[in-house]
């Protein structure tokens, strides 16, 4: 059994009001990660075709259609919540994201939506410095009938990523929300691929520890940026020759990859 990665993939925007820049609820926020997301093309897929994740499709999220954007919880910093609008109660909207590197900046990836949301180009690989701005949450998740656990923990990551944007359109760039199946223990580990084994066992070590310290938020906070290694990052030490031009790397810059994942929800913000 591979494991279940879900990405939601959404264009980081911005709208323009008064002559300023919305870039949502809390000015101290990195704007990358508090502008809005607009929902586009959905694709939830592990190896077999099947994402096995019945609360994905519980949120019900519509490509071009739902938005998306990153809120403080009232009064219970550093907890945020994903507000997905027009859609309440949602059960995307119960996880507790928090965040970290808030003053790096986010990861760089050539556009998906250059042209807008009904305008897709095909999924491409995503490069960062070691530190990058990102929102992780905890949660249990439903699966689909017939898995092994009815509900499970998960872990979602909510990436904001560089992509050069498109100004005429407004599009500043784009989101990945991504959802990662988190095992009970190390034998849940010995059907996947041998290049996954070490995100796999992560992910089950994470787990194991969430269960007995989830009421402490800096406790979980240090350990997801501990293991950032095996739960985010594929490749390390990267060349300039490895990195698409575009990006902006520049000689000496120590590059990594962000791991592939399979399923894909992508989608755009554009700002007015």
């Amino acid at each position: 059994m591979r494991i279940r990665n879900l990405l939601i993939v959404a264009s980081l925007g911005a709208c323009l009001a008064a002559g300023g820049l919305m870039v949502g609820a809390a000015d101290k926020d990195p704007p990358a990660l508090s502008a809005t997301a607009l929902v586009g093309r959905i694709k939830v897929k592990d190896a077999n075709g099947d994402h096995e994740h019945e609360g994905v499709t519980l949120w019900g999220l519509k490509e071009c259609e739902s938005t998306l954007e990153l809120k403080p919880r009232l009064l219970r910093e550093p907890k945020h919540y994903i507000d997905v609008k027009h859609s309440w109660p949602n059960e995307l909207q119960d996880p507790h994201f928090y965040i970290v590197n808030p003053d790096a900046p986010p990861a760089r990836s050539l556009p998906v939506y250059p042209q807008g949301c009904t305008s897709t180009t095909s999924e491409n690989a995503i490069y960062s410095k070691p530190k990058f701005v990102f929102a992780f949450a905890i949660a249990e998740i439903r699966n689909n009938a017939g898995a092994q656990e009815a509900v499970s923990p998960h872990l979602l990551v909510y990436l904001p990523l560089q992509t050069g944007g498109n100004l005429q359109l407004g599009i500043m760039g784009e989101f990945e929300l991504q959802l990662m199946h988190m095992g009970s223990s190390d034998k849940y580990c010995d059907t996947v691929p041998s290049d996954e084994q070490e995100h796999c066992i992560a992910l089950v070590r994470l787990r194991e520890f969430w269960d007995k310290n989830k009421k402490d938020d800096q406790k979980v906070i240090a350990r997801v940026e501990s293991d950032i290694d095996q739960l985010l990052i594929g490749r390390k030490g990267l060349s300039l020759a490895e990195v698409p031009p575009p990006l902006g790397f520049q000689a000496g810059d120590d590059i990594v990859q962000i791991r592939y994942h399979n399923g894909v929800i992508h989608g755009i913000v554009k700002g007015g």
